[in-house]
């Protein structure tokens, strides 16, 4: 927990009195919706976590060029709070690649609390790679080559789709 305190003249007595300010400084956690073609747009997210008070604010940055602010904060059972802010990215911005970043200031504090990923690490698909990252599309490609592995096993014909290779 970060305390800043200010020293202030009371009304009361002329006496100073110190007035404190109380921050837990967030942690922050970049990740991305994995999108079907590297032509689509690319959907990045921002987790905030653990932060106090709740007044955040969010940017969003490109090669160290401050992106638009796009679009809240939920309450913990601790006090703290927790967001999750998105940006999406049109095809040309992530043609662009290199490093994006999402920085949290407060207020009262003086540096913003950042994290930043290479698009190439967050984004492989936007490469031209394969990009077969998800569970379910991992799921469904082992159950369509099981599938098809049994059919020939059996000497059934095989389907229409039997004759797709996957291959990176």
């Amino acid at each position: 927990m970060l305390r800043v305190c200010l020293l202030s003249k009371g009304l009361i007595r002329e006496a100073d009195y110190p007035l404190c300010f109380f921050s837990d400084l967030p942690s922050v956690r970049l990740s991305v919706a994995q999108a079907r073609s590297s032509n689509a747009p690319l959907t990045l997210y921002c987790d905030v976590e653990s932060f106090y008070p709740e007044d955040v604010s969010v940017s969003w940055f490109q090669n160290g060029t401050a992106l638009p602010d796009p679009p809240a904060t939920d309450q913990n059972t601790d006090g703290t709070y927790t967001t999750r802010r998105y940006f999406t990215l049109s095809p040309e911005q992530r043609q662009k690649r290199g490093k994006v970043e999402c920085a949290v200031n407060q207020p009262g504090v003086v540096d913003p609390v950042s994290t930043s990923a290479d698009l190439d690490k967050l984004d492989p698909q936007g490469k031209g790679s394969l990009g077969l990252s998800r569970t379910r599309d991992l799921k469904e490609l082992g159950r369509f080559l099981s599938e098809t592995g049994e059919r020939e096993h059996r000497g059934q014909t095989r389907g229409p789709g039997a004759n797709h290779m996957v291959s990176q």
